[in-house]
Order: structure tokens, then sequence, then C-alpha cells
């Protein structure tokens, strides 16, 4: 071979290596096109599943739908009560009463105070006949005085009338009061609350926050309170369909949707890892963590007793009991008839991935795949700045940079990706069923 052949053989490898050598550099130093990192999450948390393919859920309790507050007329004596904390009543029952002998005294008292009235204005206008009858004889030089005598004493019956009028509609009160001393329930119910103290501010409630007289919980009209960790609160959204399962019964399961989501009422917990709120608890990964009360509104609620305990979860279609990996339409790519998702590879790099397609769901907006996915896989939600090649975190940070969630928890609704929770944006917890 000669020399210049050697040489230019050199130069062929010498550049190749350099090619190589510049790719791993590219594959693995984590820069990617722009140094962004893409939040990348298992298909199986994607579904709303564990590690062990076990739906994620939440605490929850039946409440009723209706709570009627019962405070005590402060202007009456309470006489007696005729129900106790556990109660069951109809509507029309009576609950209790006020001191009858009171409000009889106090009509007694209205209606001498309206009878007294009644006599001043007639006692008046005979001043004001007699005091017309001297006018007509009296002296120019008197006629202003009686004039003024008898506009005073006809100002003073217009006062007098008022009165009446007011104190006949205290009368009528007062009747109205002896009629219903007894007070009814309003609705079916049990009773949930009896506090004789009523309307004062109790022990430990540094708010100032006073209690009701009685509470009165509605029945046969049931919804489900749950609790998500702020960690989480971003993969419910109001309206999401949801199953309820009994924590005894597997099989047992209700159907509902999620009607509120309380943000604005945030759970401190600080209990070792647990959470307890209105007799649930849930696993906690801190110490100290906000919760948020969410609320479902059930199809039906046959059978569900008022206080039982249950377990919430998203429905994704796992009651039809869909086998095989179906995945929401929202995180695959297509084109020209063929279907791509963002992928993380071996080397925790994006790559463009083709998958194939099976059946189409129109019910939950999602695709079976038959090929080139599976539950272990971390894909990401696909979004205009990502390109083949990036790096990925496990850290949700909804834009592509590298920083941390901010301090607080989860970024708001204008840092979320296009769609929301409402497109496929789902728990990227491990976390399995709720103990109690």
């Amino acid at each position: 071979m000669s020399k210049k052949k050697k040489i230019i053989l050199i130069a062929s490898i010498s550049a190749a290596v350099l090619l190589i050598a510049g790719g791993l550099y590219w594959l693995l130093s984590g820069t990617g096109a722009s140094g962004q990192k893409v939040y990348v999450q298992p298909v199986s948390e994607i579904l709303g599943l564990g590690a062990a393919g076990v739906q994620n859920r939440y605490a929850g309790v039946i409440e009723s739908q209706k709570t009627l507050k019962i405070e005590l007329d402060p202007s009456k004596t309470l006489s007696e009560v005729f129900v106790k904390e556990g109660d069951e009543v109809k509507a029309g029952d009576p609950l209790f009463s006020y001191d009858v002998d009171e409000l009889k005294l106090n009509l007694e008292q209205l209606n001498l105070e309206l009878e007294s009235t009644k006599s001043s204005i007639t006692t008046m206008q005979e001043q004001i006949a007699a005091l017309k009858r001297e006018k007509a004889s009296a002296p120019k030089s008197e006629q202003l005085q009686y004039t003024i005598q008898i506009q005073t004493l006809e100002v003073n019956i217009m006062q007098a009338e008022y009165t009446i009028k007011t104190k006949t509609a205290e009368v009528e009160k007062a009747k109205s009061a002896i009629e219903h001393a007894v007070v009814t329930a309003e609705m079916d119910g049990v009773v949930r609350e009896l506090n004789r103290n009523g309307g004062e501010q109790q022990p430990g409630y540094g708010d100032g926050t006073q209690s009701s007289f009685m509470t009165i919980t509605a029945t046969g009209s049931f919804r489900v309170k749950g609790l998500v960790g702020e960690q989480f609160v971003y993969t419910l959204s109001e309206g999401m369909p949801v199953i309820i399962r009994s924590r005894t019964d597997e099989n047992a399961i209700w159907r509902g949707t999620i009607q509120l989501i309380d943000v604005g009422n945030p759970v401190k917990g600080n209990n070792n890892g647990m959470m307890h709120y209105d007799g649930m608890a849930a696993q906690d990964d801190t110490t100290s963590t906000s919760k948020y009360p969410f609320y479902v509104e059930l199809e039906s609620s046959e059978n569900l007793l008022m206080g039982q305990h249950v377990y919430i979860e998203p429905d994704m279609g796992q009651g039809a009991q869909k086998e095989g990996t179906w995945l929401p339409s929202a995180y695959l790519i297509l084109e020209d008839e063929k279907a791509f998702v963002y992928a993380a590879n071996t080397w925790g790099k994006i790559e463009k991935r083709s998958v194939e397609l099976g059946e189409y769901d129109e019910t939950t907006d999602s695709y079976e795949i038959l090929k080139g996915l599976d539950l272990k896989d971390r894909i990401a939600f696909p979004e205009d700045f990502i390109k083949a090649g990036m790096g990925v975190t496990d850290s949700p940070t909804y834009g592509g940079g590298d920083d941390d969630l901010p301090e607080g928890g989860l970024p708001g609704e204008d840092d979320m990706p296009p769609g929301g929770g409402d497109e496929g944006i789902m728990p990227y917890s491990d976390a399995a069923a709720l103990e109690e």
C-alpha cells in the first residue's frame, strides 16, 4: 500500500472514531438538542395503575348530600329536647320545644301594650274635638295656640297608629311562636349532632367557630367525600368518572362523577406519615403534607351506608376488564396512518418509537397497543418542544426545564401541558390501595 493511501485510511478511521465518540457523547451526556429534559412516566402510571397493575385509589367515606343545621332562637327559652344523637327522624317529627309559659306571658304583655295604645288614640281624639270647640269661640289672639295643640295631638295619633301596626305584627308573631313552640324536622334524616350550648364558641375552635344546636343529615341521598394528596391533586378533574369500591368486597362497586375538588381548603396532616380526616386514614410519604377534599356524585347509592369507608379510583375502563394495553389517544403521535410515542430508551434519551395500534375505544378515547410498548416503558406527553435525543427526567417539571418543582407543590393550570388532566395526564404515583 502506498504512503498516500495509508494516510487517507488513517484519516478516515480517525474521522469515524471521532464521529462515533461524538454520537456516544450526545447520547449519554444528557444535553440532547437544547439542554432541556423531558418528563416521562411509566405507562402503568399513565393508565392509573401501580407497579403491580393495581388501580390508584383514594380513601373515601359516605356522607349525606344534604345537611340541615338548626339554631336556637335566642329570644326564646329551650324547654325540652325529644331526640338524641343517632336518632332517625321523619319529616314532621318533633325535635325540641320552647317554654310555652314564657311565650304566653310575652303575648299577654304585647296585648296590654296594644290595648293601651288604642285607648290613648281614643283619648287624644276626644281632646282634639274639645279643642276645636273651644277654638271656635276663642279670640283671634289665641287661635294659633289652639291650632298648635290640635296639630300636635294629630301627630301623636299618627305615631300611635304606627305603633298599633307594629304591635299587631308582634302579637301575630307571638301567637305563631306559641303554635310552633314544638320544632319539627323538615326532612327525613339522622340526628348527627346535638349541642345544648349551640351558638356559643366551643373549646378547640380557635377561629371563633360556633357550633349549631342540632345537625341533621338527610337519608337516601349520599355522596362520597375523598382525599387526594397535593402531589396527585392535578391528576383528578371535576367531571371525571370514578369507581367506588367497597373495602370489604372487591366486587361491590358503584359509579359516580367528581363533582368538586376543594383546592381552596387544604387539610394539613402531621401524624407520623398518616393522614386522618373525618375518620379516613391515608398513607403518606411525608410527616407533613396537604390533602384536598373532593366530592363524588353517585349514580346510585343503593346498599351504601352513612359513614361507610370506601375506595375511590379513576374510571379508566377497568370495569370492562379489557385485556391488553389501552393508551389515551393524547399520548399518540399520528402521522400518515402510522402511530408513534415519545419513549425513553435504555440510554435515558427520548426516541420517537413506532407502535402498532389495534382497536379504538370511543368511550375512553384510547387505542389498544399491539406492539412497541408495554406497561414498564416510560413515555412523555407529546409537547411541541420535544425532540428525539433529549434527556429524560422523572420529575414532573411540565416545562421541559431542569428545575425541580417550585415550593408549595405542583405548578398552576397555566403551567400544565396542553390538555391538562383531561387529556391523559393521570397519577404518577406508584401508590397502591390505601389502608384504613
